[in-house]
């Protein structure tokens, strides 16, 4: 029996700071980053230590030890970093938009091959059940991709302004935070926009009430920029805390003021779960499926690093 690659995703229900330490620039305690894009990430280990908590919490120490490994032994189920697929951007209409790149859905897919879960059909990517996006071509910087489903006259996206200069066909705009980006004159590339947020909204949100909302919401909200704007993006839009220490007396500590980043709530990441072949393998799946919400990260105790998990069985 060859070993399980599954895929969870993330979604942060409030700031996550899974940082790094000590930070050299203007932010004190940085997030965690790729190193070869500097997006953001979370580190497997993070990841690893945040599920081991919640399985311990959920079940018992030697059910969590079992799976995870302890101090004497290894587990079978390894935990890879968590990528980002959707990142929260502040919008001028429709309140925020979800960006997302090429570069994120190729790693997404990627992952999606690894799992099983798509396979190289006539030199397309496609999944082998036929539940189907495909990746996005290149994007100009300063343009974007909004969902459009197929056979309609105007995008779904309310994030966009119709401008029509006397021309015959509108021009589309989404202003996010002080940059305006024209929406691609492609439809076809929309098409695939479209039917990229259906499907997040189906596989990667939870499937609960609770999550009604955001996922009508994706449709609607999605926007496709080129790498080079969604790096911008998640090297300046994080949400930066700026804390401080009190003393006994209720003033400020000497020195003790200091800025602290996190990923902000409503980023969706995907991090590889694989599993060894034998006797847990099928216990070690149950058991992390069960898991519909963790912690990650540190500052716990004042309310960051809660997320959503969503587990994405692979065929593999």
């Amino acid at each position: 029996m060859p070993d399980a690659v599954d895929i969870l995703f993330l979604y942060a229900e409030e700031p996550i700071h899974a940082g790094v330490g000590t930070g050299l620039g203007a932010i004190d305690q940085p997030i965690q980053r790729e190193v070869h894009t500097d997006f953001p990430v979370i580190y497997g280990s993070s990841l690893r230590g945040a599920l081991k908590d919640e399985v311990q919490r959920q079940h018992s120490d030697a059910v969590a030890d079992t799976l995870f490994g302890s101090p004497s032994s290894q587990g079978p189920v390894s935990v890879h970093d968590a990528r980002i697929v959707l990142f929260p951007v502040q919008s001028l209409f429709g309140g925020f938009a979800w960006v997302t790149c090429p570069r994120t859905l190729a790693v997404l897919q990627r992952s999606l091959f690894t799992a099983g879960l798509w396979s190289d059909h006539e030199g397309a990517a496609q999944p082998a059940n036929g539940d189907y996006w495909e990746l996005p071509g290149p994007i100009e910087p300063g343009e974007c991709l909004v969902p459009w489903p197929e056979g309609q006259t105007e995008p779904l996206s309310c994030l966009v302004q119709a401008e029509t200069d006397n021309a015959e066909t509108p021009t589309y705009t989404a202003v996010l935070r002080e940059y305006a980006f024209q929406v691609a004159a492609t439809p076809n590339e929309c098409v695939k926009a479209y039917k990229l947020a259906d499907w997040l909204g189906r596989k990667a949100l939870p499937q609960d009430a609770s999550f009604t909302f955001w996922r009508e919401a994706l449709p609607t909200h999605l926007v496709v920029l080129s790498d080079e704007d969604f790096s911008f993006f998640s090297e300046t839009a994080t949400q930066v805390i700026t804390r401080v220490k009190l003393g006994s007396n209720k003033t400020v500590e000497g020195s003790a003021l200091w800025a602290e980043e996190a990923l902000p709530p409503e980023t969706l990441l995907h991090a590889p779960i694989i599993t060894r072949a034998g006797d847990f393998l099928e216990t070690s799946r149950t058991t992390i499926k069960g898991l519909k919400a963790t912690n990650v990260g540190g500052t716990e105790s004042i309310g960051r690093g809660r997320v959503a998990l969503t587990f994405l069985k692979g065929g593999c």
